[in-house]
């Protein structure tokens, strides 16, 4: 039996719209305990950042610790409400991926990729946000193309 661990890796309480508009990372920097928590059992985890995350110095030091050890995986975790190109309007709406136009999807993608590939130094594997989309990329290593029917 296999068990697979995927870790939410954003800002801190992203269900609040005014912890959106002033992100805190308190969660991502106590993620060391858990990563050693999970080693101890032999656990490699996947944790699914997103841009803000990918963005954040202090959170891009925090996952460069955890991946030198080679023992986790970055992916990709979509908010369309906080991944460029967005609008303080989005932050406030709160909106899913599957409201968005394909074009600007496909930027946001690209844009997400290319942070976390600047964070971290490699390409993530991908994760949508399940409650916004119908179709998941987890575990590809594509180039950040659109996985919304068309």
């Amino acid at each position: 039996m296999f068990l697979l661990v995927g870790i939410d890796t954003e800002g801190d309480n992203q269900w609040d719209a005014a912890a959106r508009a002033n992100q805190r990372f308190e969660n991502i920097y106590a993620l060391p305990r858990l990563h050693a928590l999970f080693a101890r059992h032999g656990v490699r985890p996947t944790y699914v950042i997103t841009y803000p995350v990918a963005t954040d110095p202090r959170s891009v030091d925090v996952l460069r610790g955890l991946t030198a050890g080679g023992d986790c995986e970055i992916g990709a975790h979509h908010h369309a409400w906080e991944t460029p190109p967005c609008t303080p309007e989005d932050v406030r709406r709160h909106p899913y991926a599957a409201n968005l136009p394909l074009p600007r999807f496909e930027q946001q993608l690209a844009s997400l990729t290319a942070a976390i590939d600047a964070a971290v130094g490699a390409r993530p594997m991908f994760k949508s946000n399940p409650a916004s989309r119908r179709c998941s990329t987890k575990g590809t290593r594509a180039a950040p193309t659109s996985s919304r029917r068309r």
